[in-house]
C-alpha cells in the first residue's frame, strides 16, 4: 500500500532543497511528511498524498529550506548539578529550536545534559570547511566558497544562526543566498558526518524551516520582527507551539 502524508505543506512559495547544484529552487510547490521522514516535495499541491488524517499547514507567502546545524556551540563545561544549571541548559536548546537549529556539534556531554536539550548533541569533529563566528569582527572579512557559520562560540552567546548568516551575507554580498543557506545546513552536515539531515529530500529526515517570503534573500534582508515562523523537527510541528 501506498504510503500517505502525514503532514502535508502546501502553496510554498519557494522551496530551497538544497540538493546540488544548489541554486535549484522549487516554485508553488509541496512538502508530504509521512512521520519523520520527506516523503516528496515538488510543483503543485501534492494532494496525491492526502488521507483523512493528513494534517496541513498552508504554506502560502512562505518559503521552505532546511533545519540548521551549527558545529561549534559551546555549553558551560563546570556544571555541577545545580536546578539552575538544567533549566538554563534545557532553555538554551529551546531558544536554539526556535531559531531553527536543531542539530549542534559540540564537547561531548553526559547523559544527563544531553536530556536535557531539545537540539540533538553531535560530537564536534576535525573537518575540511572552515567555521565563520560572523560575531568576531576578525572572521567577517573573511570569504570563502564553502564553509560553516556558527551563531555560538566561547564567550559569546548568540545561539541565532540566521542572524548571523545576515551579517555574513551583508559583508559578503558576492555570495549568492544558497551559498549563505549551505552554511548553515549542508556544510555544517558534511562536516558533522551526519546522514539524511541538512537536504530536503525524499527518505531524508523531515527537519523544515519556514519563514514569511518568496525567496530565501528576502530572509536575508529582513532585519525586524520574527524570521522562523514554523520550526518542524523530525515531523514534529515544534514551533510556535513551543513556548519560551
Amino acid at each position: 500500500m501506498k504510503k500517505k502524508a502525514t503532514l502535508l505543506i502546501q502553496h510554498l512559495e519557494s522551496i530551497y532543497p538544497m540538493v546540488f547544484p544548489f541554486d535549484q529552487v522549487i516554485h508553488d510547490g509541496y512538502i508530504a511528511i509521512h512521520h519523520d521522514k520527506i516523503l516528496s516535495l515538488g510543483l503543485g499541491e501534492g494532494k496525491e498524498w492526502i488521507e483523512k488524517d493528513t494534517r496541513i499547514l498552508e504554506g502560502r507567502g512562505n518559503i521552505a529550506f532546511p533545519g540548521f546545524i551549527d558545529v561549534d556551540v559551546c555549553f558551560s563545561d563546570h556544571m555541577e548539578g545545580r536546578v539552575n544549571d538544567w533549566i538554563k541548559l534545557y532553555e538554551t536548546g529551546n531558544r536554539l529550536l526556535k531559531n531553527g537549529t536543531m542539530i549542534v556539534g559540540t564537547e561531548p556531554i553526559d547523559e544527563t545534559k544531553r536530556s536535557c536539550l531539545r537540539v540533538e548533541p553531535v560530537v564536534k569533529t576535525k573537518h575540511r570547511y572552515p567555521i565563520v563566528h560572523p560575531l568576531h569582527p576578525a572572521e567577517i572579512t573573511k570569504s570563502y566558497r564553502r564553509f560553516c557559520i556558527s551563531s555560538a562560540h566561547l564567550t559569546v552567546d548568540c545561539l541565532d544562526q540566521l542572524q548571523c548568516a545576515k551579517l555574513y551575507a551583508l559583508w559578503h554580498p558576492e555570495l549568492s543566498e544558497t551559498q549563505i543557506l549551505a552554511a548553515c545546513c549542508v556544510y555544517p552536515a558534511r562536516a558533522l558526518r551526519l546522514r539524511q539531515v541538512g537536504q530536503l529530500r525524499p527518505s531524508w529526515k523531515a527537519n523544515v524551516l519556514m519563514s514569511e517570503g518568496r525567496s530565501f534573500s528576502d530572509v536575508l534582508n529582513r532585519w525586524h520582527g520574527s524570521n522562523i515562523l514554523q520550526v518542524i523537527k523530525n515531523g514534529v510541528r515544534i514551533y510556535p507551539y513551543l513556548l519560551i
